[in-house]
């Protein structure tokens, strides 16, 4: 079994943490999502500077009934392909740091590169269903963890302008180096989205 040393955060999620900071002409979004056992919190800020079109720079929390916590920084591009589609994707990566207590008290920071889908539906109300999934590999996650997936599916809807309100799956699992793993999340979802 290799042995990993243990690290700090490093310095570019601070960098990435910083520029949610900047000016943008587009909405900021603030997403809660609530199941009985964890609560997440997601703060979003569009990219429209640098030539960097369609980005969304963002900045999360979750917290469980375990007393685990994570945050994460990313930065996710999206676009919608040409003609009329209903579909749109996006690809980004996303930096983790988390507290996990399955086996006492691990710290585990991974990279993850990965995407998301959305559909929208042809209807008078703005409707989606969508996903998304983030993965870091061993070679990508420090510390105590070996790796980790972040998974979601969501159905949407905008019930009332620049709110819209979802209902959903999440699976946040952390493989541990010591053996085992943790999942942080596996649960049912609630939650509203706000532009502002």
């Amino acid at each position: 079994m290799k042995t990993k040393q243990k690290c700090r955060i490093p310095k570019f999620f601070l960098a990435l943490l910083a520029m949610t900071t900047t000016t943008s002409g587009s909405a900021d979004e603030l997403e809660v999502a609530l199941s009985s056992k964890t609560v997440k919190a997601e703060y979003l800020r569009p990219v429209d500077q640098a030539g960097i079109g369609g980005g969304d720079l963002s900045v999360g929390l979750f917290y469980n009934e375990d007393e685990e916590l994570a945050g994460n920084v990313g930065l996710v591009v999206s676009g919608v392909p040409a003609g009329q589609n209903p579909l749109s994707f996006g690809v980004g990566t996303k930096f983790y740091g988390a507290r996990v207590k399955r086996r006492g008290d691990d710290s585990v920071f991974a990279l993850t590169l990965g995407g998301k889908a959305k559909y929208t539906f042809p209807a008078n109300i703005p409707m989606h269903l969508g996903t998304e999934l983030f993965y870091a590999p061993s070679i990508t996650t420090l510390s105590d963890g070996e790796n980790l997936l972040d998974f979601n599916a969501r159905y949407e809807i905008e019930f009332i302008p620049q709110t819209v309100a979802f209902i959903g799956y999440r699976l946040f699992r952390v493989d541990l180096e010591k053996g085992g793993y943790s999942k942080l999340d596996n649960n049912a979802q609630l939650g509203i989205r706000m532009s502002f």
